[in-house]
């Protein structure tokens, strides 16, 4: 993966592959929608929620500067603000450009090493990161979901096999982080077990260097748990400003909400619908879920937001918390990127 970051033609076809699918979904959704009626919605909104969003996100890129920053600054005694926001950005960017998000941390690492921040540093910090954003995403889905067990103003049921996949599939990985931080050897031994019949029944080549690849994920979850352990303090600031990070990237669709004039629902009914979408699409390996989060929005959303408003609504929440950061990080990355071999 840290090939990819250098390699221009992959990212390109990233790029490319990504705005095919964004050109797909804006035909699925927009075909029977009326120009005029969708620019006169748009025009009515009010600016300064708009506005709100914005700066929900740009906090959002921010609370992960400020982990490296914490992190680092910990491991090594000195660390830049600013380079780890830079960091925070260039992670954003590969994340939504690679399917599931797995160029974001490899993307992270290169930048890092650039920098003089050694490998094994620079890992550890993410991989830290990582963690508490994993555990934080789904204790925020079960909590809001907790306290709006009655709330059923939703089309949970139209997208049920998305939300049974992103359930599935995040609790195993974070069945998997357990586990790998308590008990290697017994992942180890299933992991492999699952390998060698993989690659038995040709599903898997290449066996030995995804053997290799595991053996590297597991010792980074092993320091990872070592690292916890020894710093308990600075591990839970990072899962407190990772839990008001999350919060500000799901409160967009409230801004949205508020920007045209509604109040019907409440933030925490907002925040629970956004951390479900959130939690059946974060899986998908679809670059930056594109087509996914969209309609999945406009079946979870549609009762809130009527029919006149759910695909305008749709449109602004992606343009805010996805496409707009997505342009600035893309430009931060890649002025980061020349900046240093110039």
């Amino acid at each position: 993966m840290l090939e990819f970051v250098q390699n221009k033609k992959n990212q390109l076809i990233s790029i490319v592959v990504m705005i095919l699918l964004m050109a797909a979904t804006c035909y699925v959704i927009f075909k029977d929608q009326s120009p005029s009626h969708l620019l006169g919605v748009l025009s009515s909104v009010k600016l300064r929620y708009i506005f709100a969003g914005v700066l929900l996100m740009i906090f959002y890129i921010s609370c992960e500067g400020i982990n490296i920053h914490i992190s680092q600054r910990g491991m090594t005694g000195r660390s830049s603000f600013f380079k780890s926001l830079g960091y925070a950005f260039v992670g954003f960017y590969f994340s939504s450009i690679t399917p599931s998000s797995t160029g974001g941390q490899p993307a992270q690492v290169f930048y890092m090493k650039r920098d003089g921040i050694s490998i094994s540093h620079s890992t550890l910090t993410l991989m830290v990161i990582l963690i508490t954003h994993q555990f934080v995403m789904l204790a925020l889905a079960l909590g809001t979901f907790l306290l709006n067990i009655g709330f059923k103003d939703a089309g949970f049921y139209d997208i049920r096999h998305l939300i049974g996949y992103g359930i599935i599939a995040n609790t195993l990985l974070v069945i998997f982080i357990i586990m790998a931080m308590r008990s290697r050897g017994l992942v180890e031994k299933i992991a492999l077990g699952i390998l060698r019949f993989l690659a038995k029944i040709k599903i898997v080549k290449k066996y030995e260097k995804w053997e290799a690849s595991l053996e590297h994920l597991l010792d980074e979850y092993e320091d990872g748990a070592k690292y916890i352990r020894q710093n308990p303090k600075m591990v839970f600031g990072i899962t407190v400003i990772t839990v008001f990070q999350i919060i500000a990237m799901y409160s967009v669709p409230f801004v949205v909400y508020k920007a045209f004039g509604l109040s019907q629902y409440s933030f925490l009914q907002i925040l629970y619908l956004q951390s479900v979408l959130n939690l059946a699409v974060s899986s998908i390996p679809i670059p930056g879920s594109v087509g996914a989060s969209e309609g999945s929005f406009l079946k979870l959303f549609y009762k809130m937001f009527s029919e006149s408003l759910v695909i305008p609504a749709m449109l602004l929440t992606r343009l805010l918390s996805f496409y707009i950061i997505l342009v600035i990080s893309g430009v931060v990355s890649y002025w980061l990127y020349t900046k240093k071999f110039s």
